[in-house]
């Protein structure tokens, strides 16, 4: 990188930071005066109480003093009334631009994050799909190559595999729903889910699933899978486990609640979830979309 690209790169954002924070201090100062000239008028009108309103003057007076403290309220962020006296607080436009640059951050890394799997598990549609017209389909368990590096990988059954493994939709609003079984736990194991707002959009919501063994013993098998509604592209993702495990967890990001489904233990656990069930502790309006 030349020195002219550094000076680009480095100067013109801190000229520019410096800009900024100088007008919004303006701003601040302007804010002040005007609170100051509205607090002023109010304490004014407070000792002309005994006045006659009905004269002319006094009534311009009294409309001036209320238009200032209607103008001053959207920049008054708090207002503290005591015994020993009030304070007020007024809104700085400064780390409001602050709080906006950091949840900005945060949803570009939320959506980062959402791409990055969509990403992933499209990769292992596409290399399944490739295997299969190479090699043919792949039963679990068959034998591989010794050295090869999918040896391990060959017990796993394949997502078309796991798929087959389930019954057709039959509730087209919520296609997961009782494809799993219908029970968010068993004996060994159980499905959770935490709900938490979005970055990205405040309708949508933040949700992890979390399927946890609630025996001693841990997850069997490399991966989970996790089925969501039909809207998301792509609606299945395969989730590795890390070997003696016991839990695994996705993430998704959605507008509305649905019934989740996964996949684990090398086939043998099957368990949903509906968002909307009175033990998510979740946004009511959310549920109900």
């Amino acid at each position: 990188m030349s020195e002219q690209k550094k000076f680009k790169d480095n100067d013109w954002t801190t000229l520019r930071a410096a800009f900024v924070r100088e007008e919004l201090r303006r701003y601040r100062i302007a804010s002040y005066a005007l609170l100051s000239i509205a607090t002023l008028t109010f304490s004014f009108l407070v000792l002309l109480v005994t006045r006659d309103f009905r004269e002319p003057t006094w009534q311009f007076i009294a409309l001036l003093g209320f238009a200032s403290v209607c103008v001053a309220l959207p920049l008054l962020s708090k207002v503290n009334f005591s015994k020993d006296g009030g304070s007020v607080e007024v809104s700085n436009p400064i780390e409001l631009i602050d709080q906006m640059e950091t949840r900005a951050q945060a949803a570009r890394s939320e959506s980062f994050e959402q791409t990055r799997k969509q990403i992933g598990a499209l990769s292992v549609q596409i290399s399944e799909l490739l295997a299969k017209l190479e090699n043919g389909p792949v039963s679990p368990g068959a034998p591989s190559e010794p050295g090869s590096k999918d040896a391990l990988e060959k017990i796993e059954p394949s997502m078309h595999e796991i798929r087959a493994l389930l019954p057709a939709p039959t509730i087209v609003d919520d296609p997961q729903k009782g494809r799993f079984g219908g029970q968010e736990s068993n004996p060994s194991r159980a499905l959770s889910a935490k709900v938490s707002p979005s970055d990205l959009n405040p309708r949508w919501q933040k949700v992890i699933f979390t399927l946890k063994a609630t025996d001693r013993r841990p997850l069997k098998g490399a991966y989970a899978y996790f089925f969501l509604h039909d809207t998301f592209e792509p609606n299945a993702y395969r989730v590795k486990i890390r070997p003696g495990s016991f839990s695994v967890s996705f993430e998704a990001t959605a507008v509305g609640a649905f019934t989740v489904g996964v996949i684990a233990d090398d086939g043998d656990t099957k368990l949903e979830l509906d968002l909307a069930s009175a033990n998510i502790d979740a946004p009511k309006d959310w549920k109900e979309r």
